[in-house]
């Protein structure tokens, strides 16, 4: 990433408190989605997992949108056995498909059966295909959502692998990955997406935040592109009480 890059401060709007930050995440998730349907034709949105986006996929599925015209892939997934709550899809599929208005075609899961069966190499292959059957050769995500961890992680791409540094594939093997082996997308194919949305709250992320936000460190997070990205976050991950959140920089509306 070049030095102007990373100097680029990111947009960013704060929320009071987290459910008003998932709130406002998933209508924007939403605006851009139709801004991307109007303009192409549909949209391929890579949804990020773990605790903190559960509450934004429920809001996110309340959304008026043509459902039919939007496909939604994956950010990252453990290789846990199918249903089990640590699967990130576990919580896509109850949010946007049982108990929401997307069409179970329209999800396209990480292969995680194809690669406990037959090797992790087999299926990233298998959804490196599937994302330039959906997006395009090289793959060109609408929108990529992500979340930042106390580590300075975003998707599986963690401090201390190997991963983050991919720079040849659209999808890498995290073997030792906290609690469980990952897939996720690299960095190539994040900074391909044409917006990126952060959703980002609670004070053990305030620190890592402010480095985002503003440009520095090292973290893995900091290896994603500026300059179509915004951040969504709550007033505690931005070290402000609830009652003083404010919005600061706009994020842009393009599609």
């Amino acid at each position: 990433m070049s030095g102007a890059a990373m100097a680029l401060r990111l947009p960013l709007r704060v929320a009071p408190d987290a459910e008003a930050a998932a709130r406002l995440c998933a209508a924007r998730l939403a605006d851009l989605a139709a801004a991307s349907i109007t303009a192409r034709g549909s949209c391929v949105l890579a949804l990020s997992g773990g605790a903190t986006p559960q509450r934004m996929l429920e809001h996110f599925a309340g959304q008026t949108l043509p459902w039919r015209d939007l496909r939604i892939v994956q950010v990252d997934e453990r290789l846990a056995p199918e249903g089990d709550p640590a699967r990130n899809l576990t919580s896509l599929e109850q949010a946007l498909v049982q108990s929401g208005p997307l069409p179970r075609a329209n999800l396209y899961p990480m292969p995680v059966t194809l690669a406990l069966a037959s090797g992790v190499t087999a299926a990233i292959v298998a959804c490196e295909q599937t994302l330039r059957e959906l997006a395009g050769n090289p793959p060109t995500l609408d929108i990529a959502h992500l979340g930042l961890g106390e580590d300075g992680h975003t998707a599986s791409l963690f401090p201390g692998d190997g991963l983050p540094d991919t720079k040849d594939r659209e999808v890498g093997f995290v073997a030792h990955a906290p609690q469980w082996p990952r897939l996720s997308l690299t960095v190539p194919a994040l900074n391909r997406a044409r917006h990126i949305v952060w959703l980002v709250t609670g004070t053990a992320k305030a620190a890592r935040l402010a480095e985002l936000i503003e440009g520095r460190g090292t973290m893995p997070a900091m290896r994603i592109a500026r300059e179509h990205a915004e951040v969504i976050a709550d007033a505690a991950a931005c070290g402000a009480p609830g009652d003083r959140a404010t919005r600061n920089d706009a994020p842009r509306h393009e599609p």
